[in-house]
């Protein structure tokens, strides 16, 4: 799977119902963000992968059913799941098979060292962690969301590769 001669692009996505983001890493760059105003028009940045020696790593925030929360708009939950499925679909439709959901407590923890947070304190950590890391100055938590799901894809991508080199080498 991994050889010496290929790159790996990891997108992150923010699922969201006007506003959702996608975040693409490759390497120590992020060649791409975008705000997905209408998801449709969105889902072009996926025509472009993969390209030869190309692997593509989709990371998507998956949606669910907080069963703590006392607020729970059912009419966004199901939005948001069908566009996370129409995602999943276009990537499949564009060979991208390497799809993984990631759930927001999941990558929150890795990420942002913390997933008990309540949720607008969640958001300007997220925000805070892009800024430091990448030197950038993103207000928008939901693109900071998508790249920091774009980062954790990379990180757990990155231990894939590790384990399977050191396993070769045994």
């Amino acid at each position: 799977m991994y050889g010496d001669n290929f790159s790996m692009i990891v997108i992150g996505i923010d699922p969201g119902v006007e506003t959702g983001f996608a975040a693409i890493r490759d390497g120590n760059l992020f060649l791409y963000s975008k705000q997905l105003m209408h998801q449709i028009k969105g889902i072009s940045i996926l025509e472009t992968f993969p390209q030869d020696n190309q692997i593509i790593h989709l990371y998507i925030e998956s949606q669910y059913l907080n069963r703590t929360s006392k607020k729970t708009n059912f009419i966004t939950l199901r939005k948001l799941i069908e566009i996370e499925g129409y995602w999943k679909y276009e990537a499949i439709k564009n060979k991208i098979n390497q799809i993984h959901e990631v759930l927001p407590n999941v990558w929150q923890s890795r990420m942002l060292s913390s997933s008990k947070l309540k949720r607008n304190e969640l958001k300007k950590l997220s925000v805070q962690r892009v800024n430091k890391e990448w030197k950038e100055s993103i207000k928008n938590h939901n693109l900071a969301d998508a790249i920091n799901i774009a980062n954790y894809g990379w990180i757990e991508e990155q231990i894939k590769i590790k384990s399977v080199k050191n396993h070769e080498n045994i």
